[in-house]
């Protein structure tokens, strides 16, 4: 789980919170699926992480990750949330899996702002049947940042995801950065985005694609599941 954590908090500190986060209001795209792959290079070798996600406005979200053994569920219906782990299906308290959960949505949702924080590099590929544009960012000026929107993170997280949250924060201090995104010409949709993080001992690379907007979506609760604990704050992210 701690793979997932931290692959959903590079997105979060380094996209979202860089210019191009969201703050929730306003319009937005009533649904759409993702995919990420985040690869990790360092000392003990290469890890993938997969991650799929899919979103329904408002606050409807299911996430599937292969970062836990066999792999890890979150479904988030406004103000209910259940996860699921090798153990099964565990009702918790939404805020405990919220900022996780939302983190990629808050990032795709709020990309119109992302032409000030990221430089015009052109012509993209047309993707669905529209014009894109791409927008690159190099640089490691945003760093402060990213540890403000992890202790954001942080605070609103399980103690097992804050741990991992608190080593990639420590980590940030000597990264280098470089972002590109596509984001749609007539739609201004994010289409995609790749960053590219080095560090002091290690490499990250994150690839998000997003699709099927505005595609009919059912995020459902599971047909059964443990029910909600006292302790369930730290569900999120059970190794």
């Amino acid at each position: 789980m701690r793979l997932y954590c931290l692959a959903v908090g590079l997105v979060a500190s380094i996209f979202m919170l860089r210019g191009c986060g969201s703050s929730g209001s306003g319009s937005g795209p009533s649904s759409f699926h993702y995919t990420q792959t985040t690869t990790w290079v360092d000392g003990g070798g290469t890890k993938v992480n997969h991650m799929e996600g899919w979103y329904k406005a408002p606050d409807s979200v299911r996430v599937v990750s292969d970062s836990a053994t066999p792999f890890f569920e979150i479904v988030l219906l406004g103000s209910n949330a259940w996860v699921r782990d090798r153990t099964g299906w565990s009702e918790v308290d939404p805020e405990s899996v919220r900022p996780l959960a939302m983190a990629n949505v808050q990032s795709i949702v709020g990309v119109s702002v992302a032409e000030q924080a990221l430089g015009d590099a052109g012509q993209g590929p047309l993707t669905a049947g529209e014009p894109t544009r791409r927008y690159r960012g190099s640089s490691n000026s945003g760093a402060e940042n990213e540890r403000k929107a992890i202790d954001e993170l942080i605070a609103r997280s399980s103690p097992e995801c804050a741990q991992g949250l608190q080593e990639l924060k420590q980590d940030l201090s000597t990264e280098v950065q470089q972002i590109e995104i596509v984001v749609g010409g007539n739609t201004n949709r994010l289409y995609s985005s790749v960053i590219d993080t080095t560090r002091r001992s290690s490499t990250v690379k994150t690839e998000l694609t997003i699709d099927e907007y505005g595609a009919p979506v059912e995020i459902q609760p599971p047909a059964s599941a443990l029910p909600l604990k006292s302790s369930s704050s730290s569900a999120a992210c059970r190794p």
